[in-house]
């Protein structure tokens, strides 16, 4: 009978020596974050493994080890050094502090907030939560935290995806002394850049320009875009707006710009659409707005993970994840615009036009032909009524004699309906 796979998980301020020396500790190594190597070998050769990497002197290092791969990466940030014996991994994890989740997944918003209302503060605490409990107020994202809470891998392990390095660097004869004058040569290092992106298949995701000034100070500067991209005109407008507000004390030396590519989006428009701004377009006038008004508040409306109606938070365009399921969608369907087939695509489609915020109404009952419901909902109840985050519903969906379709729903505290929304 085989051994059973053990898991170490190492971290150190020297990444670029840990990844370049993964081959020399164990042949099978996966990437974790935040800059992290997770190393899966035979349990019986555990001290062995061990020994090659407290042999390479690695600054900073942290490590971690235990039978699956979420407790082994928990014990490495968290308490490193700690080698986890078989079936230790929920004890060990139980007393965490719930905030230690954030390192290994993204929370959903309010979720601490609401464990913290319950009472709950640890990972322990979380894993006597009943599941259906759990997933009924908080949905599906919080049993897969559940899940990571008890040690349990919730999915495959991350690869290596080796990306090609593009980068352009320009010396100059004489110093450059205005941030104006550089907009020339990094207008010829930008078209080059994404000639080698576009040819490898790739698009630009981000730049990292370095400045060197004559006296010897480097200035960084990092840009992201919104979408990946292969216009070296937008990138280059991105560039200048970042460069912008800045000030040289002396001339600029040489110049340097190294872009992390990634997979280029596959676009197909239509001859029957208006033609309308590119998405990488957009993203340049995000960032305009960004730079005129840096205090305000600029994001995509996203819903929360929640069943109390219209909740939603301006999430940051860059990371958001209307543009990720976008980019997806283009890249497997190949056009703009086009949908994935169902099984009731040839249905017809209700659009419900919401009334914000609701607004109370009178039924009369002569006046409905047919009803659908009630759906009831209500949630919250844990939590003060002073807040008013507490709901108790029930909706209806209705049809007048006139062939006026609502929704409306009847607040028991109130004793009232309300008209919710008018489908069209």
């Amino acid at each position: 009978m085989a051994a059973p796979s053990y898991f170490i998980a190492t971290y150190s301020s020297r990444f670029d020596l840990l990844f370049r020396s993964r081959q020399l500790i164990a042949p099978l190594a996966h990437p974790v974050k935040p800059e992290g190597l997770l190393f899966e070998v035979d349990s019986r050769y555990r001290q062995d493994t061990l020994d090659r990497i407290s042999a390479l002197s690695l600054p900073n290092l942290r490590i971690g080890g235990a039978f699956t791969r979420t407790a082994a990466v928990f014990a490495a940030l968290v308490s490193p050094g700690t080698i986890l014996p078989y079936r230790r991994e929920r004890g060990f994890l139980a007393s965490l502090p719930l905030e230690q989740l954030a390192l290994q997944a993204e929370l959903p918003p309010g979720f601490l907030e609401t464990m913290l209302s319950w009472g709950i503060r640890t990972f322990g605490g979380l894993v006597e939560i009943p599941p259906d409990s759990l997933v009924a107020r908080l949905g599906q994202g919080a049993l897969l935290l559940q899940r990571m809470a008890r040690g349990e891998d919730t999915g495959l392990p991350g690869r290596f995806s080796e990306m090609p390095v593009f980068q352009e660097k320009k010396e100059f004869d004489w110093p450059v002394g205005s941030t104006e004058a550089l907009m020339f040569p990094l207008a010829e290092m930008m078209e080059s850049i994404c000639r080698r992106v576009s040819g490898s298949g790739h698009a630009v995701r981000g730049m990292a320009l370095r400045l060197t000034q004559d006296d010897g100070d480097k200035i960084r500067k990092q840009v992201e875009t919104a979408l990946p991209s292969r216009n070296s005109r937008l990138l280059l407008s991105l560039l200048r707006l970042e460069l912008e507000d800045l000030s040289l004390h002396s001339g600029v030396k040489s110049v340097e710009i190294t872009v992390s590519p990634a997979k280029a989006r596959v676009v197909q428009h239509s001859l029957l659409e208006p033609e309308t701004l590119e998405p990488e377009e957009k993203g340049l006038t995000l960032a305009l707005v960004e730079k005129s008004w840096p205090d305000s508040l600029i994001g995509i409306p996203s819903v929360l993970d929640s069943h109390k109606p219209d909740p939603g938070i301006a999430a940051d365009w860059k990371e958001s994840g209307m543009l990720r399921r976008q980019m997806r969608n283009l890249d497997v369907s190949g056009g703009k615009g086009s949908r994935t087939r169902t099984d009731d695509s040839d249905g017809m489609s209700l659009t419900l036009r919401r009334e914000r915020p609701p607004r109370p109404v009178e039924l009369c009952h002569e006046e409905i032909v047919s009803l659908a419901g009630p759906w009831l909902s209500s949630g919250g109840w844990w939590k003060s009524g002073e807040t008013g985050n507490g709901w108790d519903r029930e909706e209806w969906d209705m049809e007048l004699r006139g062939g006026e379709l609502y929704r409306v729903f009847w607040n028991p505290e109130e004793s009232r309906w309300y008209l919710e929304g008018i489908y069209d």
